[in-house]
């Protein structure tokens, strides 16, 4: 039996480490907006897999952060991993600017790019979030997102891709479907679709394959640390 606690306690102060850690790699990043991020992911899968008692929760919201950063880290080229930090920044502070989920945008990113800041498309997209010079600099000249456009900076990418994606948010009245798809074949090509009634799927099916995995870890990290609150509550 003493054994057993002994066990207990021993994982709990190597969890308890391992999260403090984590902690220290990401403490000059803004935390997660969780009630923003939770609203989008409503919006994005239902209420069945957002976590509901997450809201206001900064440990949760720490818990967020940590994966966003985590994912970015993990997904970076080996040149591009001193990026990591000021790379996940710039996600977190424009997913909570927008009002959106930042595992939103790694889902697009992850997508579009596979992480690689130097990927050129076959039309000539640009960077993480594959975005047209054009575009970027239409957006830019009409909205004054950044002061250059640079798209091969992942951090100059991801500030136009996420406002891209805030205004078609806006402009399909927050339908997930159609704003995804808008992003990658233009929110005039989607009209059309819907004119002939076709609703697009298969590029919103590639995105939300991993911002489905990626809330699911949420949710699976979460539960862990309320387990292990749990078991040193148990222990007092």
């Amino acid at each position: 039996m003493k054994l057993n606690k002994m066990n207990l306690i021993t994982t709990t102060v190597l969890m308890f480490s391992f999260l403090n850690d984590a902690h220290v790699s990401v403490n000059k990043i803004p935390s997660v907006n969780m009630k923003s991020a939770i609203n989008h992911q409503k919006e994005l899968v239902g209420t069945k897999r957002s976590p509901q008692s997450a809201v206001d929760s900064k440990e949760v919201s720490q818990i967020a952060t940590n994966l966003v950063f985590k994912l970015v880290s993990h997904n970076l080229p080996k040149k591009y991993k001193k990026d990591a930090r000021r790379l996940t920044n710039a996600i977190v502070q424009e997913a909570n600017k927008y009002g959106m989920d930042p595992l939103f945008l790694v889902s697009v990113i992850r997508h579009e790019s596979s992480f690689r800041p130097d990927a050129i498309g076959g039309v000539g997209e640009i960077g993480l979030m594959q975005i047209r010079p054009t575009t970027a600099e239409w957006l830019n000249k009409k909205h004054k997102i950044v002061k250059k456009v640079n798209l091969k900076d992942p951090v100059n990418n991801v500030k136009i891709g996420a406002f891209y994606f805030s205004t078609l948010r806006d402009t399909f009245e927050q339908n997930s479907r159609w704003y995804i798809s808008a992003y990658n074949m233009g929110s005039a090509n989607v009209r059309k679709n819907l004119a002939k009634n076709v609703n697009p799927k298969e590029y919103v099916g590639h995105v939300m394959k991993y911002y489905v995995k990626y809330v699911d870890m949420l949710n699976t990290e979460v539960k862990q640390s309320e387990e292990t609150s749990s078991l040193l509550a148990s222990l007092e």
